[in-house]
């Protein structure tokens, strides 16, 4: 129990520095445009649901709360106020997919892919349709937000977030899979554990644990 405590936290902790140098390097090398926008947000959409997996509920959650906190201090985001906004939008997608797949997996029996890929695609509209509607109706009535500003966000915080929560989201069930081959990550921390089949009619744990395949 102690170990997997600790290696969970050591794996949160690689994440979120894995964020913070992306998104540095993102924001020092390639100019601002609708590209950036999206490769940025599918770098941080996948470690946030990699986190989930491999980290558990609790780890994808942190790192979903303190993305914006970094963007925020590396000038990626313009104003602290906007800072809670992308935090809950970040755990909307932690949170949804997190459930879905837990409720998928204890009453169902569908293919794990098949499973995995309704949560992302939900979560993922989710947090796009929290965001679109924040920028319309919640950020023009913040102070120090300008038109100029409002009508940036309205760009960005728009369709390029659900394709990058999309890219995101699959691009790190492929790590995940590639890990689990490489024997990276074992057991109940893998979507595709190579020979740890569950015990027949077992179900899986609701509790904050990394997700695994139920046979």
């Amino acid at each position: 129990m102690k170990r997997d405590l600790t290696l969970r936290i050591a794996r949160t902790g690689i994440l979120m520095a894995i964020v913070f140098v992306m998104q540095f390097v993102l924001l020092k090398f390639m100019p601002n445009s609708m590209f950036s926008t999206i490769l940025t947000g599918s770098i941080v959409n996948l470690v946030l649901i990699l986190a989930t997996q491999t980290c558990g509920l609790t780890g994808g959650l942190i790192i979903g709360a303190l993305t914006p906190v970094m963007a925020f201090a590396q000038g990626k985001l313009a104003l602290a106020i906007l800072i809670p906004i992308v935090a809950v939008s970040n755990m909307i997608i932690v949170y949804v997919y997190w459930q879905i797949v837990v409720l998928m997996r204890k009453k169902t029996k569908i293919n794990v892919m098949w499973i995995v890929s309704v949560a992302i695609v939900a979560a993922s509209v989710l947090k796009f349709l929290f965001m679109f509607m924040s920028v319309n109706t919640y950020v023009p009535k913040l102070p120090d937000i300008k038109p100029p500003m409002v009508k940036a966000l309205s760009v960005n915080w728009s369709f390029p977030q659900l394709i990058a929560a999309i890219v995101g989201g699959f691009l790190s069930v492929a790590i995940n899979k590639v890990l689990g081959a490489a024997g990276a990550i074992k057991g109940k921390d893998c979507l595709f554990p190579r020979n740890a089949p569950e015990a027949a009619g077992q179900q899986p744990s609701t509790e904050d644990e990394p997700l695994r395949e139920q046979e």
